[in-house]
């Protein structure tokens, strides 16, 4: 490892970089490019999320250039079973699809023409039974043992007509409803939302 500073990836431990110089170099220009145009908080997100991604391909011993949609359904089944939560599961995959993103349009030094994530969707593999949509509630309950039946939470379908006559006013109370359903916030939580705590 060379003498420069680690990136910060906003994990705490900036001093240990355990990946490749090459890696470190993408990670440093793609959150470069983040900086001004994100939050600190989702800029802290994607590098852990980027980091986790980095453990895991390097511990199956796949480059970057290789990595290619199977890999992906693997690592989300990897994630599920060393117990995230879906909906850190979908933002984990998330972060990995958009940084490939970024790596195949913004980067000339990467040595791939298309994008290998292209197409690929969580959603197009119900075997691996992830929905990054349920609210963590509902999985910390299933976790817990409670049944289906005893579980409160809505299907999308009907999240969806509450929304779409959500009363007056509409976009607040629009909002209020998908951050309940989408992130299962608790209502004391939804309270102390302030407004710089929204990217933009």
């Amino acid at each position: 490892m060379s003498d420069a500073k680690s990136p910060d990836t906003g994990t705490g431990d900036e001093n240990k970089w355990p990946f490749s110089e090459r890696k470190k170099k993408l990670f440093e220009d793609y959150f470069g490019l983040l900086a001004g145009n994100a939050q600190q908080s989702t800029i802290n997100t994607r590098k852990s999320n980027l980091r986790t991604f980095f453990a895991w391909v390097e511990e199956k011993g796949i480059e970057l250039e290789e990595f290619q949609g199977y890999h992906m359904t693997r690592y989300a089944s990897d994630l599920q079973n060393r117990g995230f939560a879906d909906p850190s599961i979908g933002a984990c995959v998330d972060a990995v699809a958009i940084w490939y993103v970024w790596l195949v349009e913004e980067n000339p030094d990467f040595e791939i023409e298309t994008n290998p994530l292209e197409g690929w969707s969580l959603g197009d593999h119900s075997f691996l039974k992830i929905d990054p949509n349920t609210a963590k509630q509902t999985v910390i309950l299933r976790d817990r043992g409670d049944t289906d039946d005893a579980i409160i939470a809505l299907p999308k379908a009907d999240v969806e007509k509450i929304i779409a006559h959500p009363g007056s006013p509409s976009l607040l109370k629009e909002l209020i409803i998908r951050l309940y359903w989408e992130t299962g916030v608790r209502g004391v939580e939804l309270a102390n939302i302030k407004q710089r705590d929204i990217d933009r």
